[in-house]
Parts: structure tokens; C-alpha cells; sequence
């Protein structure tokens, strides 16, 4: 019997050792008795860092610090009460649908959408406009800035400066010296190199004047909203067609999103032309929300 006792004791102190291990192991932090587990600090991290940080020790004593601030204060609120608070509970409730709907949406709806290289090869031949890369230019400027304020005296004298910098450039000086020198855009820096753009990425005057430039040339002083300036380019670049074969991975996940918008744009009208929703306008127009509203 005392044998028996012995390894019965024996045996319960090794289930217990075994226990604590497996909880310890479980447990990354206790705030007043209340455990983080490892599964919540995972999700926490999932949640709150971008994957390529994931790894990175200094982010996670981060997020845990977080973890351990938002237990110590939400003992606090539920001394006070707060965690049965209508205003709290509508919120939760508030985020509960909006949730849940989401879920629903993926699961009954995304997910099930799906596009197949036929289909995506179909497309792209259809719609060969839509996969060309517009036309491009390679440009530098030298701004002289004016305050949006500026009165006819200011403008003058700002002009004039251009001008005097369109001269020395005329007269054999380097452009990216003088950009350097004089110019009020960050791009000075970079002896005024602005990269490639295409049309509609700069003002109207601006991009005008520097697409009707060849190559090497030197524009007359242009007027814009943001000042002066002067402007040459440096290379083009025509349009070109997008190749299939070596985007056909990118081509096919924009054409799989964009079929996911028009089929949930399009259940969601069915959704709604099959349900009984009724809007009292009148009541909408009264609703008035001042800045300083409780949100």
C-alpha cells in the first residue's frame, strides 16, 4: 500500500509540474492575476503589425506593453462600471454587424468569385486600350515660387528672376547648376530632375509646355499657380503595350478584384430590390450634427 501511495504521489507531482510547464508555456504575462496567453498576443501581433515586422523583438515588447496598458485601464473601467455602459454596448453591437456582415459578404459572395487565365486572356485582348502604358516624359524644371497672395509688384519681380535664370541657361550655363542655385522646388536637389509623368499628373500650363519639348530643350518661362518656371526634358517614353505573358499574375489580380467589386455592386442591388426598405426622408433632413457632437 505504502508502495502504491508513494508512486500516486510521485505520479501527482509530475501532472502537476506538467500543468504548470504547459500553463507557463501558455502564458506570456499576468496583470493582476488576469493572463495574456500566447494565442492572444499572436492575434495582437497579426492585427497590429505588418508581416515583415513580425519577428522584431522591439515590436513585440511593444504590442505586449499595449496588451498589459489596455488590462490594467479596462480594470479600471469595469470598477467604474463601464463595461455595462449602453453607450459600450451599443458600439460593440454597432461593430458586431458591421463585422459579421463582412464575414458574410466574404464567405458568401468573394470567395466564391473566381477567374480563370482563359477568362483573363479573354479580356486582355478585348481590351487592349486598357493595358497600354501612356506616354511619358523624363522632365527637370527650375521653379521661382510666388505666395498665392501675390500682388502684380511680387509676380513682376518673381518673373524677372526666371527670366534673368532662362538667360544664363541660354547663354551656356548647366540647368541642373542652376537648379541647384535658384530653384524654390524640393527637386533642387536634385538639380531640379522631376522623374517621368505622364499627362494629367501635372498642372495644365506645366504640361503643356514640357510635352510640346523635344528632347534637350528649354522652355520659355512658364506661369503656373505654384510661380515661374523653366523647364527641360530629358528622355520619352512612348506609349508601349503591357506584355500578358510577363504581367499575366498582376493583370489577373486586378481583373479578379474588379469583378468581385461588380458582383458585390450588383448582389447588393439584388439584395436590396428583394427586401422592404422604406426612408423617411423628412426625418433625415432634420437629423443635425453639431462638430462638437459625443462620438
Amino acid at each position: 500500500m505504502k508502495t502504491a501511495k508513494y508512486f500516486f504521489v510521485i505520479g501527482l507531482m509530475f501532472l502537476q509540474a506538467a500543468v504548470c510547464a504547459a500553463s507557463g508555456k501558455d502564458v506570456v504575462a499576468t496583470v493582476n492575476g488576469q493572463e495574456i496567453t500566447v494565442d492572444d498576443f499572436k492575434n495582437k501581433i497579426k492585427i497590429s503589425v505588418m508581416p515583415a515586422a513580425y519577428g522584431d523583438e522591439n515590436v513585440k515588447k511593444q504590442v505586449l506593453d499595449s496588451m498589459i496598458i489596455n488590462s490594467l485601464i479596462y480594470d479600471m473601467a469595469v470598477e467604474k462600471g463601464i463595461d455595462n455602459d449602453e453607450e459600450l454596448l451599443s458600439r460593440i453591437n454597432d461593430i458586431k454587424k458591421s463585422m459579421a456582415s463582412q464575414i458574410f459578404i466574404e464567405r458568401e459572395v468573394l470567395d466564391k468569385i473566381g477567374l480563370t487565365d482563359e477568362e483573363t486572356r479573354k479580356y486582355y485582348d478585348e481590351h487592349s486600350e486598357e493595358f497600354v502604358i501612356p506616354e511619358r516624359i523624363k522632365a527637370s524644371h527650375i521653379l521661382i515660387q510666388i505666395p498665392e497672395d501675390a500682388d502684380e509688384e511680387i509676380k513682376g519681380k518673381a518673373k524677372k528672376a526666371a527670366e534673368d535664370v532662362l538667360n544664363r541657361i541660354n547663354n551656356g550655363e548647366k540647368f541642373e547648376v542652376l537648379a541647384e542655385e535658384m530653384s524654390d522646388c524640393p527637386s533642387s536637389k536634385r538639380g531640379g530632375d522631376l522623374g517621368f509623368f505622364a499627362r494629367g499628373q501635372m498642372v495644365p500650363e506645366f504640361e503643356d509646355a514640357a510635352f510640346d519639348l523635344e528632347v534637350g530643350g528649354i522652355s520659355r518661362v512658364v506661369e503656373t499657380r505654384f510661380g515661374y518656371h523653366i523647364i527641360t526634358v530629358t528622355e520619352k517614353a512612348s506609349g508601349e503595350k503591357i506584355d500578358f505573358d510577363e504581367n499575366k499574375d498582376k493583370i489577373k489580380q486586378v481583373l479578379l478584384q474588379k469583378k468581385k467589386n461588380d458582383t458585390l455592386q450588383k448582389w447588393l442591388e439584388d439584395v436590396k430590390s428583394k427586401s422592404d426598405i422604406q426612408i423617411n426622408e423628412s426625418a433625415v433632413e432634420e437629423v443635425k450634427i453639431e462638430a462638437d457632437d459625443k462620438q
